[in-house]
């Protein structure tokens, strides 16, 4: 059974304390990934106790994603991976600070918005991936948000903010595909020269959301733990009951249309 949002639960969004923290505060990086040529290095260094070891990168692009479910696509990572270029022997290496790290957060820039946050993503790595020490880099159609270790909010929270902040990008998208209609929901930057453009043709061809429209946001947070571990749950307790209820339905229907309407014999 869905679990309905009363008014009580209405009351209680309007008496959670919130602090409003920019985008900025609560992320200590906010930036696009690297466009990758053939001479973008594609190895890391790492120390170990024996010494220090180049270590292959593969870098994410739009169709190392799976578009249905928010997914690596292990399969194009490692055919990316076998057709790799070959470097010089002793090759240049990517800055350790460029590889994704477990609380980073990745959102698409072009098309419909789809955002990603790299723990569970991570942890589905293949064993041979991981066992070699496989490194994995954002491509520049992604944005890479790393949360501030000193924002006092937890990385699964700002996780959750983002996955409900894509949802309304994604709404926003749709709208413009069938309106035109301007970009609603973002605020106005300082700098004009990086603001978003009101061109919805140029919008939907182009980058749909940039780093500039996301350091220009600011977002209620709120103050206490509690609040914040509340939303997370009750949020997920309603989407489980969702979609139970969603498979209660269709069963429902199922058995309807076979028993109730049966197909007519011919």
């Amino acid at each position: 059974m869905l679990l309905p949002m009363g008014p009580s639960a209405e009351d209680r969004f309007r008496d959670i304390p919130y602090r409003r923290v920019s985008l900025t505060n609560l992320f200590s990086s906010i930036r696009s990934g690297i466009a990758v040529t053939q001479d973008t290095p594609r190895h890391y260094r790492s120390v170990f106790p024996l010494g220090t070891v180049l270590l292959p990168v593969v870098f994410l692009r739009l169709q190392s994603i799976n578009r249905f479910a928010s997914r690596i696509d292990w399969d194009v990572v490692r055919s990316d991976l076998n057709q790799q270029p070959r470097q010089a022997s002793d090759p240049k290496t990517l800055p350790e600070e460029e590889l994704l790290q477990e609380d980073d957060y990745l959102l698409t820039m072009r098309g419909q918005p789809r955002g990603m946050a790299l723990a569970t993503l991570l942890e589905r790595m293949p064993e041979d991936f991981r066992k070699h020490g496989l490194g994995l880099a954002a491509g520049n159609n992604f944005i890479r948000l790393r949360p501030n270790p000193e924002a006092d909010c937890e990385p699964s929270f700002l996780h959750f903010l983002l996955d409900m902040l894509v949802m309304e990008l994604r709404h926003e998208y749709l709208r413009v595909s069938s309106s035109k209609s301007s970009f609603e929901i973002l605020e106005e930057p300082d700098d004009p020269s990086e603001g978003v453009t009101n061109d919805p043709e140029a919008r939907l061809k182009g980058s749909f959301i940039k780093v500039a429209d996301l350091k220009a946001m600011t977002l209620n947070i709120p103050d206490r733990r509690e609040d914040r571990d509340w939303l997370q749950r009750e949020y997920h307790d309603l989407l489980k009951a969702h979609r139970e209820a969603w498979r209660e339905l269709n069963a429902y229907r199922d058995g309807f249309r076979k028993n109730i309407i049966p197909r007519k014999q011919i």
